[in-house]
């Protein structure tokens, strides 16, 4: 059985020892690192940083949690006009477009924050550098009309697919995976990270939907925690898709095999 054809097995860098990255090497990617590998490197990580971790988790709710409140608010005051004037007809219509507006609102709002977040883990993993309560924050505007254009572009076509038994919008997720990292980090254009992302999916499938679905899994499940899971499921799932990016296309200034 070759590499590609085992999602659970790695194919070697010169800067990995044993399925690690040594501290301070630059990885040159072009890797297929083991799922299961990646899971434990990051779970040690989280144990030695555990403090950096919960800070960047504690900024994303300080943003999240009023921004959720807000767009519950927005969504509900779409029935407001058909209750006043007593038509349901109204009512309905208006929940519709305060929803899509709303839905439209939090991914222009998060774009930046998610975008942020991803950075700072980025230059956490490849730099060493500290990651804190304002992590989120520091790195929002680089690169912003692409970052925004990939997450409505990957929003769409989920929705579109959980039309279809939710399994084309499954495949949406596994083939965008590594979107938002290529125009976060290496600032690619909307259409050539979800390119660069569907591309090595489609050579690589089956590792792309071992590693999409097991960070989707655990994130579901840390959701689950009470008050802070939703927050810390999103930086956990950040956290791991960065890290098997890394080592897919590298820490270079373009991503590794891209022209």
């Amino acid at each position: 059985m070759s590499v590609q054809d085992n999602v659970w097995a790695a194919e070697g860098d010169a800067a990995v020892a044993n399925g690690v990255v040594e501290p301070g090497a630059s990885v040159e990617g072009g890797e297929l690192p083991s799922v299961i590998e990646l899971l434990i490197e990051l779970w040690n990580d989280i144990k030695a940083d555990w403090v950096q971790y919960a800070l960047v988790s504690v900024g994303y709710a300080l943003v999240l949690f009023p921004l959720t409140i807000g767009l519950v608010v927005v969504m509900f005051a779409g029935f407001v006009p058909g209750l006043v004037i007593e038509d349901e007809l109204v009512m309905i219509l208006g929940f519709l477009v305060t929803y899509i507006l709303a839905i439209f609102g939090s991914f222009v709002v998060q774009g930046p924050i998610m975008a942020s977040v991803v950075r700072a883990l980025w230059h956490h993993e490849v730099d060493g550098e500290e990651m804190g309560i304002g992590s989120p924050f520091n790195r929002m505007f680089a690169n912003l009309p692409s970052v925004v254009a990939v997450l409505l572009i990957t929003m769409v076509l989920t929705f579109a697919g959980a039309l279809f038994c939710y399994v084309p919008a499954f495949l949406v997720g596994i083939a965008t995976v590594f979107a938002l990292p290529a125009a976060a980090v290496h600032g690619l254009g909307p259409i050539d990270a979800i390119r660069l992302s569907a591309r090595h999916a489609i050579q690589h499938f089956g590792w792309h939907a071992a590693l999409w679905g097991l960070a989707f899994a655990i994130m579901l499940v840390l959701m689950y925690v009470p008050l802070v899971g939703t927050f810390a499921g999103a930086i956990f799932y950040y956290a791991y898709i960065v890290r098997a990016y890394r080592r897919v296309f590298g820490d270079g200034e373009v991503p590794f095999g891209w022209e």
